[in-house]
């Protein structure tokens, strides 16, 4: 049997979270491939109470299910973490992908798949850069889509 302090019930919490996150805000897993994850996580939950964190967990009579709570979501780190990762990580994303598009685009596909992998990296590294720069001066206000009507 595990043995979890308050401290390390509610870092359990935390993680859980983040888990459901990954799981489910894109929809990347279907609820029966996460079947067993929300399984866990529906007994770890239920716990709460045994750790003084009833506060942190919701039961929905409907549902039959726990939830973190909204004072969970209110005032744990937690959806703020998600939410710094997610800008992070969709200006690093972007200025990856335009970067590729543009290497793709000065050497063709061919040719970039036989590159020296190092000569192609520093090309990539110096695209990134100069995307993360472009984009933390200015954010997304000078790009722009050209649609073929």
């Amino acid at each position: 049997m595990i043995q979890l302090s308050e401290r390390e019930y509610e870092q359990l919490l935390d993680v859980l979270y983040i888990t459901d996150w990954v799981f489910h805000a894109h929809n990347l897993f279907i609820k029966q491939e996460s079947k067993s994850y929300q399984e866990l996580e529906q007994k770890i939950l239920g716990l709460s109470s045994q750790f003084g964190m009833a506060g942190l967990v919701s039961w929905d009579e409907n549902n039959k299910r726990y939830y973190h709570s909204k004072i969970f979501e209110n005032e744990t780190p937690v959806v703020e973490i998600l939410e710094r990762f997610a800008e992070k990580t969709f200006w690093e994303e972007l200025a990856l992908r335009l970067a590729w598009r543009d290497l793709g685009q000065k050497y063709g596909e061919e040719k970039l798949a036989c590159m020296d992998g190092e000569e192609r990296f520093k090309e990539e590294q110096a695209l990134i850069n100069k995307y993360r720069e472009e984009f933390q001066n200015n954010g997304l206000k000078n790009v722009s889509l050209s649609f073929a009507d």
